[in-house]
């Protein structure tokens, strides 16, 4: 009964990546484990519902544009949002003056700033990265705890795939290895983390 519970939360947990199921080689058994995938379950759902949040205070900004509520800011941040690629940050940058650019550091949207609506957009890792880099190192943009929490599950997303491909090849050819189940999946777990923590972040 407990392995059945413990399968079915990694099985809740790994559902939002691109490999949902390929995560199965690690089956986490002790209770401590399951309170650590649980966690990150949550924070997961808790990060898609802020950032579902976000795209609903834009609906409501652009009701009001015209009456108000810093439309200039509002439009900054939305072209950030909408970007497609890096010549849409560069235009949504250079549209703007150097003075309009630094009130917008502290503009936020529910709890996130620029670099975290950057970081939600639908650009390339890498695009992203740069873009936020130009952003605090050329005009001292500071991340708030909301984009820092939108970065690691961006960067979870993006890097999981082949950090679990990697894994599971070294996991196949040292099957034969006399080693408890209990050891070889703690093992992986640990592998999991110290490769992800090896990988670029977006902040």
């Amino acid at each position: 009964m407990i392995r059945k519970k413990n399968r079915f939360v990694m099985l809740l947990f790994f559902v939002f990546s691109p490999v949902a199921g390929c995560m199965q080689m690690v089956v986490l058994k002790k209770k401590s484990d399951v309170r650590i995938s649980e966690s990150l379950l949550v924070k997961n759902l808790r990060c898609e519902n802020n950032i579902l949040k976000i795209k609903l205070e834009f609906s409501e900004r652009s009701r009001y544009v015209v009456r108000g509520l810093r439309p200039a800011a509002s439009t900054f941040l939305y072209s950030l949002y909408g970007a497609k690629n890096k010549k849409d940050f560069d235009n949504a940058l250079m549209a703007k003056g150097e003075f309009f650019i630094q009130m917008y550091r502290g503009e936020l949207i529910d709890g996130c700033s620029a670099l975290g609506i950057i970081a939600t957009s639908n650009v390339s890792f890498e695009e992203k990265k740069e873009f936020i880099r130009t952003l605090r190192e050329d005009h001292c943009f500071k991340p708030t705890d909301k984009d820092k929490n939108f970065a690691f599950f961006i960067k979870l997303k993006e890097f999981m795939p082949s950090i679990i491909q990697k894994i599971y090849m070294v996991r196949y050819a040292n099957f034969a290895l006399k080693m408890p189940q209990d050891v070889k999946n703690c093992i992986a777990k640990k592998l999991f983390w110290l490769k992800f923590a090896d990988m670029d972040s977006l902040l």
